[in-house]
């Protein structure tokens, strides 16, 4: 692509960024007040063992240890109002994949899936407008499912591999998916977006912390320059050694992004995406080999 076209290309994707992040909204919804009366909250499970006032400096994480508590976290899972499914969208190569899994147990309720078409394959994949490559084959995943299984889709919320406001311009993947399909989305990335002065060296630091070998999830809060709230690096419990990145899309706030998130973790990755990705590799492999068995005409 020349540079001029790339730049009238920039202009147009940015134009269109500024509108989704206008549309994006994230409710109020916390586990720090009663909006779910006579349930565990998840403000139990998160006890601040770097206390937010310790530091006012911008950037910043601010970290915060989940207990593994599975009974206690399931009973915060099962109050969200509204919520029943998570479905996990990955992209492998030239295939997506939803994973629609029952929240309350993890178990799987259907799986739908989408290629590429050459159309998608001709939009060129720039750092920071992700969505402009992939958000059409995850469009059709969605519009897939809701001819398949529309009685999921007011229960539903996406999970999708990529971020939500955890961006330049508060217009991630999840951001685009949720705004233009309506749907809840959480934005869960396997690898750090080193933006408004959040950097792996203020991770690194955050993370080796007093307590960062203690037993149970380890999140930190990151606090941009600015003082937005952009998300949460999430730890496993267990050998893992790297987060993932938790941020809101649409429609979702950070705490319930964060708690399902940590719910869904049996490994690094959380289930409803690491099995999205599994199933996307497997169709990928075994289109490959009907290519490569396939005689020539």
């Amino acid at each position: 692509m020349e540079e001029q076209q790339e730049e009238e290309l920039r202009r147009e994707w940015n134009a269109v960024q500024d509108r989704i992040a206008a549309a994006v909204r994230i409710p109020n919804v916390s586990f720090d007040n009663d909006v779910v009366p006579d349930q565990p909250r998840f403000e139990r499970l998160c006890k601040c063992v770097m206390c937010r006032e310790a530091s006012s400096l911008l950037p910043r994480f601010e970290r915060h240890v989940v207990d593994e508590n599975r009974q206690v976290l399931e009973a915060c899972v099962k109050a969200i109002p509204g919520l029943r499914y998570v479905a996990g969208v990955d992209i492998s190569e030239t295939v997506c994949v939803m994973v629609v899994l029952d929240l309350h147990n993890l178990e799987q309720v259907c799986c739908v899936e989408t290629w590429a078409s050459e159309e998608d394959l001709q939009v060129p994949y720039v750092p920071g407008y992700l969505a402009f490559r992939e958000y059409p084959m995850v469009a059709r995943c969605v519009a897939k499912l809701q001819m398949l299984r529309p009685e999921l889709m007011n229960e539903m919320m996406l999970m999708i591999d990529g971020n939500g406001l955890w961006h330049p311009k508060g217009a991630g993947l999840a951001c685009h998916v949720g705004v233009q399909c309506d749907l809840p989305t959480v934005g869960v990335a396997k690898n750090l977006y080193e933006i408004k002065g959040i950097t792996k060296a203020a991770l690194q630091e955050a993370r080796a912390a007093p307590h960062a070998d203690t037993p149970a999830h380890v999140v930190l809060h990151a606090v941009a320059n600015d003082g937005q709230r952009l998300g949460a690096a999430i730890y496993p419990v267990g050998p893992a050694k790297n987060p993932v990145f938790a941020s809101a899309g649409h429609r979702v706030s950070l705490d319930v992004a964060i708690l399902v998130t940590v719910w869904c973790m049996k490994y690094r990755v959380p289930e409803p995406t690491r099995l999205a990705d599994q199933i996307g590799r497997a169709l990928v492999r075994a289109r490959q080999a009907d290519l490569a068995t396939t005689p020539l005409v």
